[in-house]
């Protein structure tokens, strides 16, 4: 099975936000720095990960999802 890779789609680090002037109702508009993305790493896809690992997930929740472990205190 051949992995399919997803596209990289850049994040934004700007934003220009649109208002009206409160006392005189004139549109104006700004930028907004968005350093949110700074140091943002993006979480692991299902289909980056090696099928070991994938198989210990789906235990793990099989386990999570079971009557015998929802009743353990």
């Amino acid at each position: 099975m051949t992995k399919i890779p997803s596209p990289k789609r850049p994040l934004p680090t700007e934003v220009v936000r649109e208002m009206f002037e409160e006392m005189t109702g004139e549109p104006f508009s700004f930028s907004e720095r968005l350093d949110i993305y700074e140091h943002y790493v993006p979480d692991t896809h299902y289909s980056d990960v090696s099928p070991p690992v994938r198989a210990l997930a789906d235990f793990c929740l099989i386990l999570f999802n079971s009557n015998e472990f929802v009743y353990v205190y």
